[in-house]
């Protein structure tokens, strides 16, 4: 789980130092190495609380959007996050975080009773 936690990290530190130009030594983007990184090291270990929050912040990279004014819905309104440059905030990135957790949220009854028999020894 320790190695899974690094590597999202690691996917964090390629999204938020992401430029447009590719980098020399990997041969892309930080966003493509960030997703490439998420794409990877999607899996069914369990997440816990610094899992989940490395991934948040993977996730509030994401442009916000919403449609105004409400209920009209005449423009689209876009809020990107002021600390990153603009090539860092892509809408892949929440949506491939999204899928992560969704992917654990459908297995999690898989670690349920790990945790409790855990719990007892």
């Amino acid at each position: 789980a320790r190695s899974s936690q690094a590597k999202y990290y690691l996917s964090y530190m390629h999204a938020i130092t992401a430029l447009s130009s590719r980098d020399p030594f990997t041969g892309m983007t930080g966003t493509e190495a960030a997703m490439k990184g998420l794409q990877k090291y999607s899996n069914n270990v369990p997440l816990d609380e610094s899992h989940l929050n490395i991934l948040s912040w993977i996730r509030e990279l994401a442009p916000e959007r919403k449609l105004v004014p409400p209920k009209k819905n005449y423009f689209h309104e876009v809020k990107r996050p002021v600390l990153y440059c603009a090539s860092a905030a892509h809408d892949a990135l929440a949506l491939a975080v999204d899928t992560i957790i969704q992917s654990h949220r459908e297995v999690a009854f898989l670690w349920s009773n790990r945790s409790e028999q855990d719990e007892k020894n």
